[in-house]
């Protein structure tokens, strides 16, 4: 039997979309419709995911005598059982944290049927419901080991991201993040086709919402661009827009917000950092690196709060 404790509700979650509507940009609101963006990200996750990287990082010969494990945005689950495989029979109770329900049964299933743990979903915005969610945590076992894959944190405000994170560890408490890399040599070209990539119709199932809110996509109408971070001249921000062919009511509950012919909204941001400063920008933040290790796209990085 699945155990679910909700922080965000399907309420709090339609007033957030209509505010990210009429601001023109959506972050969380990717996953309102969440029946249709998990069903996307698992179509994708089967097709590009691999884990092999993450249970060759810097977990594999790492136990800090955690019991208890926090996975920030687990995705299929997978990513999770890969970062604590080598002492996977020391944990008793895996929480899982994610904004969509249908996100977490999906990795809540697979860790059930892939482990001995106990397995609690919770559902908040991390970065949003940082209060509610580290009183929520309190009756969980310390110390404890989150875990935040994926790219989560390039895809947020490193001035919020990294400091709700560094709130969230205790004392004795260990964090296992990633952070995409890009090169030193030709980076403008390896942005600007990283950005044609973004905006191509077989990754673009972030366009889920806008079928959730009534409107059908059409994906010729996306574009994307890149550049600098105002906090860090080493951080390069790809953001990806959908312009509207015509004019669209889009619907949330009983709410409306119209968009006019032309107009644009961002529907994604995402952050790349260069190699060589990654710890430098995770020790600005309040973060000691413990271990890590690269590779050729990413790093993965085992950190403690200073």
């Amino acid at each position: 039997m699945q155990q679910t404790i909700v922080i965000q509700t399907a309420e709090m979650m339609e007033r957030r979309m209509i505010d990210q509507l009429r601001k023109r940009r959506v972050d969380v609101g990717l996953y309102f419709g969440e029946e249709l963006m998990a069903q996307a990200w698992k179509e994708y996750d089967d097709k590009y995911q691999s884990t092999s990287d993450i249970a060759d990082g810097p977990t594999r010969a790492h136990h800090g005598g955690e019991r208890c494990v926090v996975d920030l945005g687990p995705g299929s689950g997978r990513p999770c059982l890969a970062a604590i495989k080598a002492f996977i029979e020391q944990i008793q109770e895996i929480v899982l944290i994610d904004v969509s329900q249908a996100m977490l049964s999906m990795a809540q299933d697979y860790l059930q049927r892939n482990t001995r743990a106990m397995v609690i979903s919770i559902i908040a915005d991390f970065f949003q419901d940082r209060d509610a969610l580290n009183a929520g945590l309190e009756s969980f076992p310390r110390p404890r080991l989150f875990l935040c894959l994926g790219g989560t944190v390039g895809n947020r405000d490193q001035r919020d991201a990294l400091p709700t994170l560094r709130s969230l560890l205790g004392e004795h408490d260990y964090l296992l993040l990633d952070f995409y890399f890009y090169p030193d040599t030709r980076s403008e070209d390896f942005l600007m086709d990283l950005a044609s990539r973004y905006v191509a119709e077989g990754n673009c199932f972030g366009l889920q919402f806008l079928m959730a809110c009534g409107a059908e996509p059409a994906y010729r109408h996306t574009f994307a661009s890149f550049g600098g971070d105002d906090d860090d001249p080493t951080v390069q921000v790809l953001r990806a827009f959908y312009r509207f062919p015509k004019e669209t009511v889009l619907t949330v509950g009983n709410e409306q917000v119209t968009f006019k012919h032309g107009e644009h909204m961002q529907f994604l941001e995402s952050r790349r950092f260069l190699e060589s400063h990654v710890e430098r920008h995770l020790n600005k933040y309040g973060f000691r690196v413990i271990a890590s290790q690269r590779f050729e796209k990413y790093g993965l990085y085992l950190c403690r709060t200073v």
